[in-house]
């Protein structure tokens, strides 16, 4: 048991055990019937009336009790604002804590033990719930909240029996369940049903929170339009979900779990406020098809290099199992920062399915989910890079060596190693500073800076590349077949990710030089409409600039040809117009003539009629 954990279970000992069971039973039947709702709330208030309480007991022998009262009641409720910010950070955790101890748990169920061995599946499956767990925040609490909240009403439960069975034998305690926890729980009857109730809370909490994703309609527990006048006085205490016990279609499933993967988001736009570029997922538009070339074909590329990049690490952590775990540490986590999470964090942008901001990327508020998830992927690699290092560091501080590698006897491959992974330190340092500032300037300014960016990050990511295939030629690290396949999987995901970024760029330079022709092409033909065209940045003529390089050659050939074939599917669609309108004119006609014909047959039988 944590120090933390017995700290708190020994302060609800000291508290008065009937205040503290009715708080239980109330927040545990909370969670587990709309617990959904009620977390951040939750989490909000109670880091609110924590910070109060802080500040009362600080102030209580300086200012005196009630102007202690007044102070920590205005400084709690300041903060609502603050835990309101900070509540993303807490999905965060909270996600990471879910995937990490799932792991460990998993290991010490399978293997009896956890010894470092599953390092590398415990640290990326926290990560990545972590990150999904912002995005996909109601379906993880509607499947937690229901085991959290059968704890509280089973324990509360447990302690009113024991007072009724123990009265004048003994002393009952709130937190009596931990022991409980420790065992099987069934060789006594309080035991007994402390597990049963919390498996049929659990069952009832499932059943009425994630119902409602699959059409089963629930009993409102707030009259109509209650929840909304909530939502729109408390927006710091409460999200914009829908309202409880809302009945809701079987479709809703797909609404709230697949839905978002495969259709962009509404706020998803690139730097210039246009629409994120679409693939052939789902249907693409004529404005969002500007920003694209048109392909038949899925690039399954970036996919290819994270896959293969996940696989390297997990076959250098399961080489490198018998090695100390602070030098497992320090390998793993270097190869996961620059390895999958790094090339993550660059095909972000450029990738066509966008499969990373549609999974990692908040659903809620969520502008620009491309720069969030690249931004949220490149933090985690400068903070498993630090990490890293601090593990290499505390072995060569347990073992006595150098910290710069002028430890006698070193390879010259180890020496250059060391200082060039100081070097990728401090480059990936300012990588992510400028990356801060170009993504602040970018959001809040919508301004353009920093664009060496992007090159600059490229730089970092092949020296850290350098550093791993220098690091599998060590002596004794690594078996001598691993070392080529280790190697070969490194060169593939970096070469693919590379060279995918780079196609990517010139086909964007080359679809925005077709836009430009296709503009210049509909001025020279509509000289009278040239004030109304809104005028094209520097950047942008600079890509008229044509050279006799081949590269250049081969783009101006295909924008003349897309030119030409947009030019003539632009003719056919107006012959086919002008002919329609013919059609029509001529069908027009012919009924006048028609009506004419039937006015002069009526009016010459009337005259025979009078004869």
């Amino acid at each position: 048991m944590t120090p933390a954990l017995q700290w708190l279970l020994t302060e609800l000992d000291k508290s008065p055990q009937v205040i503290v069971a009715g708080a239980c039973i109330i927040i545990g039947i909370s969670l587990f019937t709309r617990g959904v709702f009620v977390v951040k709330p939750l989490f909000v208030i109670g880091c609110s009336v924590s910070i109060g309480c802080l500040a009362y007991n600080e102030c209580l022998e300086l200012i005196g009790k009630s102007c202690s009262y007044v102070f920590a009641g205005l400084l709690g409720f300041a903060t609502l604002k603050l835990w309101h910010c900070v509540y993303r950070g807490f999905l965060f955790f909270t996600g990471c804590s879910v995937g990490g101890c799932t792991c460990v748990l998993l290991g010490i169920g399978f293997g009896n033990k956890y010894d470092g061995g599953l390092l590398a599946v415990t640290v990326l499956s926290a990560l990545l719930v972590g990150l999904s767990f912002v995005r996909f925040q109601e379906i993880y609490w509607r499947l937690i909240t229901p085991i959290a909240g059968g704890l509280l009403a089973a324990a509360t439960l447990r302690y009113f029996l024991a007072v009724q069975f123990l009265e004048n034998q003994e002393r009952a305690l709130w937190t009596d369940f931990a022991k409980d926890l420790h065992s099987t729980g069934w060789s006594s009857l309080l035991g007994a049903m402390f597990w049963t109730s919390w498996a049929v809370s659990t069952c009832a909490g499932w059943y009425m929170q994630l119902g409602p994703l699959f059409g089963i309609p629930q009993q409102d527990l707030l009259p109509d339009g209650v929840w909304d006048k909530l939502v729109d006085t408390l927006p710091v205490l409460f999200l914009t979900q829908e309202k409880p016990g809302k009945l809701v279609t079987p479709t809703k499933i797909q609404a709230e779990v697949f839905e978002p993967l495969l259709q962009p988001d509404a706020q998803d736009t690139d730097i210039e406020d246009k629409p994120v570029p679409t693939c052939s997922w789902f249907r693409m538009s004529t404005d969002e098809a500007v920003d694209l070339p048109q392909q038949s074909d899925h690039d399954f590329r970036p996919e290819i290099a994270l896959l293969v990049a996940v696989a390297s690490v997990f076959l250098l952590n399961f080489l490198l199992m018998s090695q100390p775990l602070l030098f497992l540490g320090h390998a793993v986590l270097m190869s996961l920062a620059f390895l999958p999470l790094a090339t993550a964090g660059m095909v972000t942008y450029s990738s066509q399915t966008l499969l990373l901001p549609r999974l990692f990327s908040p659903r809620v508020d969520g502008l620009l989910p491309r720069h969030f998830t690249h931004g949220a992927f490149n933090g985690l690699v400068l903070v498993c890079a630090v990490v890293g290092y601090l593990c290499i560091y505390g072995s060569h501080e347990k073992t006595g060596a150098s910290q710069v590698g002028m430890q006698a006897g070193d390879l010259l491959r180890r020496k250059v190693h060391v200082w060039n992974g100081y070097v990728v330190l401090l480059m990936l340092a300012f990588q992510a500073s400028s990356g801060v500032v170009k993504l602040y300037s970018t959001v809040a300014k919508r301004e353009k800076r920093l664009k060496f960016h992007s090159y600059f990050g490229r730089i970092v990511y092949s020296l850290a590349a350098v550093n791993q295939c220098l690091a599998y030629t060590f002596p004794g690290l690594v078996p001598a077949w691993a070392q080529p396949v280790l190697a070969g999987m490194l060169l593939i995901t970096v070469g693919i990710t590379l060279f995918f970024l780079d196609a990517r760029k010139r086909e964007k330079a080359i679809t925005k030089s077709v836009a430009l022709h296709l503009e210049e092409e509909f001025l020279r033909q509509n000289p009278g409409s040239g004030n109304n065209r809104p005028v094209q940045n520097g950047s942008a003529k600079t890509t008229l600039n044509r050279s006799s390089s081949t590269v250049q050659a081969i783009g101006i050939t295909i924008e003349r040809e897309a030119e030409k074939s947009t030019l003539q599917l632009a003719f056919a669609n107006w012959h086919r117009s002008v002919q329609a309108n013919q059609l029509l004119n001529t069908q027009a006609l012919l009924q006048g003539q028609d009506r004419i014909v039937d006015f002069l047959s009526e009016e010459l039988t009337l005259e025979d009629s009078y004869r």
